[in-house]
């Protein structure tokens, strides 16, 4: 199997009761960051609930002091915890916290010390998590970002205090660790009451980092750029299912090119991409599967691949085969050295499909053309 070159995935995350997003903050550096280490305090944090039904102290949440100890005896806003009490008063059940960081990170763990007292605030009845990975535009300075599922398995749960649950979970994730541009944690309140409907708290989170982040524009310093202002032409589409050739190069890894819902033949499942002029620094693709974990969402998921170029749209040269993963997101295709191209056309040899729909479809969410300009 061939390995991406590039491995950015979008990552899907919930907690039981608590969306957690996040923002962009000042840059670290790589070094800043060490394997194992909490990078929520790191992140810029929001929540779900709206203005007038927020409760206690979000910024609590990753000041990086976890304080259960601390007693609110006062019967304002705690502030040494976030609470969704507001909210669910109003029928509001889950609520959502992000972190968004302005790099991308390794994240396998996340610790949440879940707030409780004797009057409302109590464990969640489940937890989910969202992460956000992000494609690099390396023809900008900007990120697309997409999105896959992944599961929190509860490791260990334990109370260190009267008032204060440690929860552990491990991130498990569908292939490969994704790269992280944010995380999301929703959680939700159990059902019943106690003096007042059940909410749910949090003294702290701890997103817990395994590697040092990228830059989120790494891929553009490298010297490697991405185009995608090219024409597409296709054998087969399906325009009346949100299927045209022409969201291949759209920018939005939400929508896709798709052959006919009727079934195509091995012959039609290939794209070909005009640049317009010949170029000498063609070096590779960027093949952005579509999104989706559902029944029938891999269908047309390029899996072996071959990869040509011609500069007259007659005379063609293979440049890459191999084989790319049954997953959402981008997967890399690298011809080794400069080619001089006008036209790269990539065949899907064999697609995955789901309910024997394999090598029936071809789909890509986006194609971006790789140019090396270091050189």
């Amino acid at each position: 199997m061939k390995k991406s070159a590039l491995k950015c995935m979008v990552l899907s995350a919930l907690v039981t009761g608590v969306t957690v997003s996040a923002f962009s903050v000042p840059t670290l550096a790589a070094s800043d960051i060490r394997v194992g280490s909490n990078i929520a305090q790191y992140a810029t944090v929001r929540q779900s609930v709206e203005s007038k039904l927020q409760s206690d102290t979000l910024e609590a949440v990753n000041d990086g002091l976890c304080s259960p100890a601390r007693a609110h005896v006062s019967g304002g806003e705690n502030p040494y915890a976030w609470t969704n009490y507001k909210a669910v008063q109003n029928g509001e059940k889950s609520a959502t916290l992000g972190f968004n960081f302005d790099q991308f990170y390794y994240v396998d763990e996340v610790v949440l010390y879940q707030f409780v007292d004797s009057y409302s605030a109590d464990l969640p009845d489940r937890v989910e998590f969202r992460g956000n990975a992000a494609v690099p535009q390396l023809h900008s300075k900007d990120v697309l970002p997409f999105y896959v599922d992944i599961t929190g398995r509860l490791q260990s749960s334990e109370y260190i205090s009267e008032t204060c649950v440690k929860c552990t979970y491990e991130l498990i994730y569908d292939g490969s660790a994704p790269l992280l541009f944010s995380l999301d944690i929703t959680e939700y309140a159990a059902e019943g009451q106690k003096q007042k409907d059940k909410c749910i708290g949090l003294y702290e989170v701890e997103i817990i980092g395994d590697r040092a982040g990228y830059p989120l524009t790494y891929p553009y310093e490298s010297g490697f750029i991405s185009v995608n202002n090219y024409t597409a032409t296709v054998a087969s589409e399906d325009s009346e299912h949100g299927g045209s050739v022409a969201l291949l190069n759209d920018g939005d890894a939400f929508t896709m090119w798709h052959t006919s819902w009727n079934g195509c033949d091995a012959k039609d499942r290939y794209v070909i991409l005009d640049l317009g002029e010949v170029r000498s620094n063609v070096t590779g693709l960027n093949y952005i599967g579509r999104f989706g974990a559902g029944d029938g969402d891999n269908n047309g998921r390029v899996g072996a691949y071959r990869v040509e170029v011609s500069t007259d749209g007659v005379n063609w040269l293979v440049a890459d085969e191999g084989e790319w993963e049954d997953t959402a997101g981008t997967k890399n295709s690298w011809f080794g050295g400069n080619l001089s191209a006008r036209y790269v056309k990539l065949t899907g040899l064999s697609t995955y499909g789901s309910r024997g729909n394999a090598n029936k479809f071809m789909s890509a969410a986006e194609i971006d053309i790789i140019l090396n300009v270091k050189n």
